[in-house]
């Protein structure tokens, strides 16, 4: 997999999720592949999307919940995104400082984080660059356990977290009542000067 990914396609189970983390990668066909002869579960065999700016090759797998990974291949394209999609004038409206997407949390089943750590690890080639237990992250009622796993050059970061036992449901125990099982938590985006952004965010309602 290539250090540079996006993030597409959002629905979920209530429509307001993140359903697609999209990894761009040199070949598609390629990385489908070896994914799937390490154990990955098929989504979408590999398949070329085009227009008149060329092609783009295009075919994900399943992960944790109804969250997928789309492998891109854009190596042939000169489009503003994808094949269908056309670019539009921003009418004068300046960026809020926004760079680039930090990381994407999946939140799993209790018992389940170390399965989709291993996932990662066998099926993608991450490792687990940090662990916290629910010695770490916890208040006095509630508590969570984060593995983080990570491409080999550390640019793609993905926490995978599960709920501690505690006093009271935690946070990711609702997330997973709320969204009828695993899904990706929140998605972090880097800013130069976070102040900044959020003020300009706020000016914009």
């Amino acid at each position: 997999l290539s250090d540079d990914y996006e993030i597409a396609r959002f629905a979920s189970r209530h429509g307001d999720g993140v359903r697609d983390i999209a990894l761009r990668v040199p070949n598609a066909e390629d990385a489908f592949r070896v994914a799937v002869e390490r154990g990955a579960r098929r989504i979408l065999d590999p398949e070329w999307r085009e227009d008149e700016f060329g092609r783009v090759q295009v075919a994900a797998i399943a992960t944790y919940g109804d969250v997928i990974h789309s492998f891109v291949a854009r190596g042939d394209y000169a489009g503003p995104y994808l094949p269908g999609y056309v670019a539009v004038e921003p009418n004068g409206v300046l960026p809020v400082g926004l760079t680039l997407l930090d990381h994407c949390v999946g939140n799993v089943e209790l018992g389940k984080m170390n399965e989709w750590v291993g996932f990662y690890e066998r099926v993608l080639g991450f490792e687990n660059i940090i662990h916290y237990d629910d010695e770490q992250i916890h208040t006095e009622y509630s508590a969570l356990m984060s593995k983080v796993m990570a491409d080999g050059e550390g640019k793609i970061k993905f926490p995978i977290n599960e709920p501690a036992e505690g006093r009271r449901k935690s946070q990711i125990a609702e997330y997973l009542e709320y969204n009828a099982g695993p899904g990706v938590q929140h998605v972090a985006i880097q800013t130069d000067d976070i102040v900044r952004t959020v003020e300009a965010m706020q000016d914009r309602g």
